[in-house]
């Protein structure tokens, strides 16, 4: 029985320590380059862009931040590197990602508008016969015609 009480009395002294050793930053939100982010600049900082607060937003928000105060740091210092060919083979999918959206968009931006004419001459040759009638194409037709020619 004595040894219960022993080991209640070190266990409940272990404990209160551990939570006296984390009570002592309870308002840090997370810790970078030297600098603490406090939960009254998060709060202030999630308010600030009115939108809902949800948990992955606080957490976004406090990964931006550590990453800025670790970029300016090294910036600081100097760490740093200015080579922009290790930024390419680092950043190489962005970089393509945008190139492939610059050219999709100047093919889109240049593709011709279908029209009546083009919409006849593209079907003209297969059997659409059940857009068509003898004096051309109905109404109907003509509108899932030019869709389907519209779709990317």
């Amino acid at each position: 029985m004595r040894t219960t009480w022993v080991a209640v009395a070190i266990l409940g002294t272990a404990g209160l320590v551990g939570c006296e050793a984390f009570s002592a930053q309870s308002n840090v939100v997370a810790t970078s380059a030297g600098r603490k982010l406090e939960t009254d600049r998060l709060v202030s900082m999630l308010t600030s862009i009115r939108a809902p607060v949800t948990p992955e937003g606080a957490e976004v928000i406090t990964d931006i931040w550590v990453n800025m105060n670790l970029f300016a740091q090294a910036r600081v210092e100097g760490n740093l590197a200015a080579d922009s060919a290790a930024v390419a083979r680092i950043m190489w999918p962005q970089i393509l990602q945008g190139r492939m959206q610059a050219w999709q968009d100047t093919l889109k931006e240049h593709r011709p508008k279908p029209t009546d004419a083009s919409a006849v001459s593209t079907f003209s040759g297969r059997c659409i016969s059940r857009w068509t009638t003898r004096d051309g194409i109905r109404p109907s037709g003509l509108k899932r015609i030019t869709a389907m020619s519209a779709m990317p």
